[in-house]
């Protein structure tokens, strides 16, 4: 006979007194014969009450059962699945029903118990911890699990959850559907479930909105805390983290070996849908995050890449594409990256970046094709192009998360001015139109190749525009005359001067 108990609490930790707790033989309606005490006092009703502490206990033989707990203001729960198991009751070889550790198990740490044999069902530990003083971890099969665990030779405990795959499966499931995708060999795999949502209005039909159905999910995972530490006031230094799932992943193989891996089909478009968006949609990973209080920080997705002394590669995301059809009805987009902010107040940066780079933007590989347009980057007009700005501390900003400091320095296509404009220092520089190249307000310096540079200035006046004939035909300079020359010259002054039109203006009255 075997004691249970237990505390029942609410979901911020408070004890709940006076609760009702039904205990009924594993899956059934069935009421359980429970005690008081080691087999002595049966207790009515099968119900026991939990105390001031919110605890409560009970006795019952070696078995499965079901707790029911019920009490005011508390919402109903269940205990599906509490094995007992005294190990003096089931003698000193075997566990009954949950299958078979050979020797002399108990629960106190000091008595060998062999592995099970490797071609063995399933076995559950029950509570405590079973030495395996000849057996390294290496050895063991299982699969095991339970409420006990066992330890290897070397003093080492095996996870509650322990199987060791040593061979390949002797035969594969076919995952193309759910049907047939557990036909494979199971002996050693710890959770094969399988899970299926049918019928139309299962997971409820919104009129608007998004909504999460989590009593119809195989996994619902409910992770609150109110522990947790930041030592820092200033930064990250000295935090704890609470985490729903924690995996760890060691590749001592060849291969890729990854922590999560999945795969999605999704089929069957809404019926008069006119855009992608109102289609079915299949996820590998998304989720929502909501602020509670002025000053947290919303993180959905961080990683650590160290190289731990090793040259290695690393990319921090990988987006592999391999699209075949580009008719985009629907409006069908594929995107690379989408940054969306749908609040009233504008977000700071869609890319942003510290620390030591080659480049920002790299575009060079030969085998990345822009298409006809060859648009490298694409901007909507009066949009700008900055330069020589900083990321400096600014209110209650500390400096190096954002461009602070637009000093004026830019490029923009202008639609008032249907021309490219390059702006210095707030001042307009030099525009480009179809039409015409237009240098404002300073010189534009030419370079001679010799290291000085030649300039033309904005426009010279005080030179009058001749009259009479102008003659800019060819002559001798050993027979020219005074008139030739002087018509030749009149040609050339009316180049140049602001008074021609479609002249040069250099020069000018």
């Amino acid at each position: 006979m075997q004691k249970y108990q237990d505390a029942i609490q609410d979901v911020h930790g408070n004890a709940i007194p006076a609760a009702l707790v039904t205990v009924y033989v594993y899956n059934t309606l069935t009421l359980a014969t429970i005690y008081s005490d080691n087999g002595l006092t049966v207790v009515p009703s099968s119900i026991v009450t939990t105390d001031t502490d919110g605890q409560f206990f009970f006795y019952a033989d070696n078995g499965r059962y079901t707790l029911s707990i019920s009490a005011t203001n508390f919402a109903a729960e269940l205990k599906t699945d509490i094995t007992l198991f005294d190990q003096t009751d089931a003698g000193v070889n075997g566990l009954g029903d949950y299958g078979v550790i050979n020797g002399n198990g108990t629960a106190d740490n000091s008595t060998t118990v062999l592995a099970a044999d490797a071609a063995a069902t399933l076995v559950t530990v029950p509570a405590g911890v079973y030495n395996c003083t000849t057996v390294a971890a290496t050895a063991l099969d299982g699969p095991y699990n339970g409420y006990g665990q066992i330890k290897d030779s070397a003093g080492n405990k095996r996870g509650k959850f322990f199987a060791a795959i040593k061979a390949a499966p002797s035969a594969l499931g076919n995952y193309g559907s759910v049907d047939t995708a557990f036909n494979g060999d199971l002996a050693k795999c710890q959770v094969p479930m399988e899970h299926r949502i049918t019928g139309a209005a299962t997971l409820g039909q919104p009129s608007s909105g998004y909504t999460y159905t989590p009593e119809a999910y195989p996994y619902f995972t409910y992770l609150y805390n109110s522990s947790g530490w930041n030592q820092s006031t200033s930064g990250n230094d000295g935090r704890t983290a609470a985490v729903a799932f924690r995996t760890k992943v060691d590749n001592y193989g060849q291969g890729d070996c990854a922590a999560y891996n999945a795969t999605a089909f999704v089929t069957g478009t809404k019926t008069g849908s006119t855009n992608f968006l109102a289609n079915p949609a299949a996820s590998l990973f998304n989720g929502d995050m909501t602020a509670g209080a002025d000053g947290v920080y919303l993180n959905p997705y961080e990683t650590i890449l160290k190289d731990n002394g090793f040259d290695v590669a690393a990319i921090g995301v990988v987006n592999n594409f391999n699209r075949t059809v580009v008719t985009g009805a629907k409006s069908a987009v594929w995107m690379g990256y989408r940054a969306q902010n749908s609040g009233s107040a504008t977000c700071d940066a869609i890319f942003s970046s510290t620390g030591k780079w080659v480049t920002g933007l790299d575009f060079a590989m030969s085998s990345l094709d822009f298409g006809a347009n060859k648009a490298a980057i694409s901007l909507k007009g009066n949009d700008r192009i900055y330069l020589n700005n900083a990321a400096s501390a600014s209110g209650n900003l500390v400096a190096d998360w954002r461009t602070t400091a637009f000093n004026g320095d830019y490029i923009v296509y202008s639609s008032a001015l249907s021309a490219i404009n390059f702006v210095i220092a707030g001042n307009s520089k030099l525009q480009i139109s179809a039409s015409q190249v237009t240098v404002a307000s300073s010189p534009l310096a030419v370079n001679t190749g010799s290291g000085s540079n030649s300039y033309i200035r904005s426009l010279q006046t005080g030179f009058g525009l001749p009259t009479g004939t102008t003659n800019t035909a060819s002559f001798d300079t050993a027979t020219v005359t005074t008139t030739q020359l002087a018509q030749y010259v009149k040609g050339l002054v009316e180049r140049i001067h602001s008074g021609t039109a479609g002249a040069h203006h250099l020069i000018g009255a």
